[in-house]
């Protein structure tokens, strides 16, 4: 059940990364060059770090290890509760900011943030779940 729920994940991440690659290469080629090379390089960040952390969870799920267990539950937890804190001052720190950021990127419009918001916050998401992993175990 383990091997079946890492191979959807595999190829879950797979097809986001495709869907990222077929939007930004084609926003590159029509000269919006930043929103190109941005979607791209964000493309190959989530590719390069998603595959690395599929690989060590194969590795494990091969040992017979589960999937996840009390401790992943509680760094999974923790760490959406910091995405979900600190993403709010994010989305606030972007509403803030707003005439600085149309400033040098004029395209930048209310879809444009909303979608860095939720960006911003899966990095927070991933970063403070990396972070409290390397930890060690989390206390309640």
């Amino acid at each position: 059940m383990d091997k079946k729920r890492v191979l959807l994940i595999a190829i879950l991440t797979l097809a986001f990364v495709a869907g990222i690659l077929f939007w930004g290469i084609p926003l590159y080629f029509e000269g919006r060059y930043f929103e190109g090379v941005s979607l791209s390089a964000a493309a190959l960040i989530v590719a390069f770090f998603g595959f690395k952390m599929l690989y060590a969870v194969l590795k494990n799920v091969n040992k017979g290890y589960p999937l996840e267990d009390e401790r992943l539950m509680r760094i999974k937890t923790r760490a959406a509760a910091y995405a979900f804190y600190i993403g709010i001052y994010w989305i606030l720190a972007i509403m803030w900011f707003e005439d600085v950021i149309v400033k040098y990127l004029p395209n930048f419009d209310i879809s444009s943030a909303a979608g860095a918001a939720i960006m911003g916050q899966a990095v927070i998401f991933g970063l403070a779940y990396w972070i409290l992993s390397s930890k060690g175990d989390v206390k309640n």
